[in-house]
């Protein structure tokens, strides 16, 4: 199990730096998605949701248009919101357990998981923006 865990960590690693180099944003933000699409997708899963899928492509759809229309965002106090939304919802509920599953607890934790989860994949598409665009031979 470790094993295919490091495997994993390193190709996408390598995605990544091949991303980076490439010098495309289009193509980051792209794959900046897919990665976005399994992440809400294993929350969902974590989550025992009804409709997984669904719920993923619906997170997925909201990240892209954000990633795709250029919505102006202020990084930090994004980033800000979403280290307090850890530290005070969710780092207790791995302390004390989860809410029961098929509970309004349980998809509220969801929901708070998953606007976490978008609101650092969004910081970080914001700091690779401002990367591509100190280059010189920028291209979008």
């Amino acid at each position: 199990m470790l094993k295919t865990r490091v495997i994993t960590a390193l190709v996408l690693l390598v995605v990544l730096l091949v991303l980076l180099f490439l010098n495309s944003f289009p193509a980051f933000a792209v794959v900046a998605a897919i990665f976005f699409a399994a992440a809400s997708w294993e929350s969902f899963r974590l989550f025992r949701s009804q409709r997984p899928l669904l719920g993923a492509a619906i997170w997925t759809a909201l990240f892209a248009w954000i990633a795709f229309q250029g919505v102006a965002v202020d990084v930090r106090l994004l980033a800000g919101l979403c280290c307090a939304i850890w530290a005070v919802r969710l780092v207790p509920a791995l302390a004390f357990g989860l809410p029961a599953f098929d509970s309004v607890g349980s998809r509220l934790l969801s929901a708070i998981y998953c606007i976490a989860i978008l609101g650092c994949f969004i910081s970080l598409l914001n700091r690779v923006i401002k990367r591509f665009s100190s280059l010189v031979f920028f291209y979008y």
